[in-house]
């Protein structure tokens, strides 16, 4: 059982931090882009809307990761429900056989 936890999912190295680590890189491209609009000579006006373009664009990466790590967490819920399912069953049929 190497690759496998204990209800028999396979494990996958690092895949759990990729939420978090999709939401670090889109956190730093948005600090990034605000350090660089807030130094850049132009008007508050254009400032503004430039903050504004970016947090729009930030907002909607970040909605992406959630959706992914969400989907995620819920096929890897169902994997365990369902080797969980059949591993009841199993324990059952022995203790029936007895």
């Amino acid at each position: 059982m190497d690759n496998y936890d204990r209800y028999g999912n396979e494990e996958q190295s690092g895949s759990t931090n990729f939420g978090s680590f999709a939401a670090g890189i889109a956190l730093g491209a948005m600090l990034g882009s605000v350090v660089t609009l807030l130094t850049a000579p132009q008007t508050g006006e254009q400032t503004r809307r430039e903050l504004e373009k970016e947090i729009e664009r930030a907002s909607g990466r970040l909605r992406s990761g959630a959706e992914e790590g969400l989907d995620d967490g819920r096929h890897r819920m169902e994997d365990t429900i369902r080797n969980l399912e059949r591993e009841i069953k199993t324990l059952r049929d022995r203790v029936d056989n007895r």
